[in-house]
């Protein structure tokens, strides 16, 4: 999957408001269900200013 944001970039989050976080890592993930596939991208956040972390999905960034 291509992703929009890589290591180190800075992004802020829906929900965040007022935050920056630095990107960490981030996951390819594809879930099949008996009803369907679906693929979506996990990352993995840092908090730019007090170091917390946070997963968020790509359509939040």
């Amino acid at each position: 999957m291509k992703t929009e944001f890589t290591f180190g970039d800075i992004v802020s989050v829906a929900g965040y408001e007022n935050r920056i976080f630095y990107v960490d890592a981030w996951s390819e993930i594809k879930r099949t269900e008996e009803w369907g596939v679906s693929e979506y991208v996990d990352f993995e956040l840092t908090d730019a200013i007090n170091g917390e972390f946070l997963d968020a999905f790509e359509m939040d960034l």
